[in-house]
């Protein structure tokens, strides 16, 4: 809603053409091809990312995504770059824009420049990590990589092995065209057997054998080394901003930009105005 909305008051001011890049989950459809649709009148990029549980280093850098972004951003060639996130996607998106020699202006919205699993800074039990504890983050982000769910495993293994002369993308157009009570039902056990699986597979954590994998380390200096060369990094507010400082990340000029959302409708206002107002 927040790229959205932003793409939106950009473009209507009739100085900025907008394109928006985004990450598509299109099991079935072809790793890294792009989906190009329109919605409100700006041109979306929809890659295909199908394995958003991959492992470190691929959990952050992807070659192959890189290579498909430059080619959006050769055909397109912005002035500037908005990176919203990048979970799921690629650091080196922010190398490819300086390589091009276009600012990037980073926008924070979650702790997943600091926390490999998913960004919300939680132990697998629920408790708060903050500040995190880079200590605990390879055992968590194990965990962290069990969320994937049976029919999300079993839908890429039967893709691989379906006739030639079916589509790549059958399996994904049968579940579209299920009724919605059963897309409903199928998703909800696949969140309980993913839930489950999560859990099972975190024993009592041993806070005597704590150390810092070199996967987390490298993770930790690769973002702050593409970080250092953004232009700009805006952030909706002053905790998360320091949150993410007291976590080790070094950012250079920041700015505290709260989230604008659109002000609702006075209906007070409305109410007490006469037909003639």
């Amino acid at each position: 809603m927040y790229t959205g909305r932003l793409a939106s008051r950009l473009q209507a001011t009739g100085r900025w053409e907008v394109e928006v890049v985004t990450g598509r989950l299109r099991p079935g459809k072809a790793q890294n091809s792009v989906e190009r649709t329109t919605q409100d009148g700006i041109a979306v990029h929809g890659i295909v990312q199908n394995y958003p549980y991959r492992a470190l280093p691929e959990a952050i850098d992807d070659a192959a995504l890189d290579r498909v972004f430059e080619g959006i951003v050769q055909s397109f060639a912005p002035d500037l770059i908005a990176v919203q996130s990048l979970a799921g996607l690629s650091l080196g998106f922010l190398e490819v824009g300086r390589a091009a020699g276009i600012p990037v202006v980073l926008h924070l919205h979650d702790g997943w420049w600091s926390c490999p699993s998913g960004g919300q800074r939680l132990h697998p039990e629920g408790s708060l990590c903050l500040p995190v504890k880079p200590e605990r983050c390879a055992r968590c982000f194990s965990t962290y990589q069990h969320r994937e769910g049976p029919l999300e495993r079993g839908a890429r293994a039967l893709a691989e092995r379906l006739p030639a002369a079916l589509p790549p993308d059958t399996l994904h157009r049968a579940f579209e065209n299920l009724p919605g009570s059963g897309k409903g039902l199928l998703r909800r056990i696949n969140e309980r057997a993913a839930r489950l699986r999560a859990w099972s597979s975190e024993a009592p954590y041993d806070t005597a054998n704590e150390r810092l994998e070199p996967e987390i380390q490298q993770r930790h200096q690769r973002i702050n080394e593409v970080v250092s060369d953004v232009s700009l990094v805006l952030s909706p507010t002053k905790f998360l901003a320091e949150s993410l400082r007291a976590d080790g990340l070094v950012f250079p000029e920041l700015r505290i930009e709260p989230t604008g959302v659109p002000k609702a409708p006075n209906k007070e206002r409305q109410a007490s105005r006469s037909p003639n107002t």
